[in-house]
């Protein structure tokens, strides 16, 4: 301090009067310097200027790095909060500016775990991120996952006891596949695949074309066997009017009656128009009978 400061403080008369205590003279020497204040005032600049001097050394990536920058900066950063001119959020950001990227995720996990109860618009303190990155420096080297070692990374030495090989357990064939049961068959679906496989034969048999002819030694046959070109073909009738040289496809009384609403065609067959089953030749009756 310089000769002329020190006979300035001396010459006080809370120096030298034993009625006074130490806080009546730092007050008396604060009122010979207008504008200062007991308080240090820090702004944002000098806490930009600290971090630049960290980040032109490099990122922060061990603790006793972390613990000389966080005693620099926590000093502007609780003046500055103090003050209201900055938040919780940013004095955080702050500290997080000059930490190494890969610590990023390791110290958002410590705090969503240790701070667990906080609710989402309740800002972490400064006091709750240093304490996470502390555990993160501490922590992140953990050997936990290496105790359980993976097969074939075992450091066993020769004369190491060796557990027993298991005993091997005859293989047995594989259990066969329980059949699956078949969904039920409804008797309506099983009368209308009959009626359809019915109609579909006779129609087949009807537009298959002109008979064979027989060769000369079975045409007129024993018992009429061979019986000509003709032999075993009846005139093919319609199963709806009965009528010969018709066939349901075709049919004009099945036109008629389905423009009367009597009967409707369902699948390509012929039902009523209800949906209840005709059946061909049920007791000698046409399909239109019926």
């Amino acid at each position: 301090m310089p000769d002329a400061d020190q006979d300035d403080w001396k010459s006080l008369p809370e120096f030298t009067e034993v009625t006074k205590n130490y806080t009546d003279f730092q007050d008396a020497v604060y009122a010979l310097y207008p504008g200062v204040t007991k308080d240090c005032e820090f702004t944002t600049t000098d806490v930009h200027r600290a971090i630049d001097e960290q980040l032109r050394v490099k990122y922060i990536n061990d603790v006793n790095d972390y613990s000389r920058y966080y005693v620099k900066l926590r000093p502007m950063l609780a003046n500055l909060l103090k003050k209201s001119r900055i938040t919780n959020l940013e004095a955080n950001q702050f500290l997080a500016d000059a930490l190494d990227p890969s610590l990023k995720p390791l110290i958002t996990t410590r705090l969503l775990h240790a701070y667990s109860n906080r609710t989402a618009d309740t800002p972490y303190t400064v006091e709750q991120f240093h304490q996470s990155t502390v555990y993160v420096f501490f922590h992140r080297n953990d050997d936990a996952e290496a105790i359980f070692r993976s097969p074939g990374s075992s450091s066993r030495t020769v004369g190491t006891p060796v557990a027993p090989a298991p005993v091997p357990v005859p293989a047995t064939a594989p259990a066969p596949p329980i059949p699956q049961a078949l969904p039920p068959i409804k008797q309506e679906d099983v009368k209308s695949l009959a009626l359809l496989l019915q109609q579909q034969i006779a129609e087949n048999w009807h537009n298959q074309g002109p008979p064979r002819d027989h060769p000369p030694h079975m045409r007129g046959g024993f018992g009429g066997y061979g019986g000509g070109p003709n032999y075993g073909r009846r005139p093919m009738r319609c199963y709806y009017c009965g009528k010969e040289n018709c066939d349901t496809k075709t049919c004009p009384e099945v036109m008629d009656d389905i423009r009367a609403h009597k009967i409707r065609r369902e699948r390509n067959q012929i039902v009523l128009y209800d949906g209840s089953p005709l059946h061909v030749g049920f007791n000698g009756q046409t399909m239109r009978e019926q």
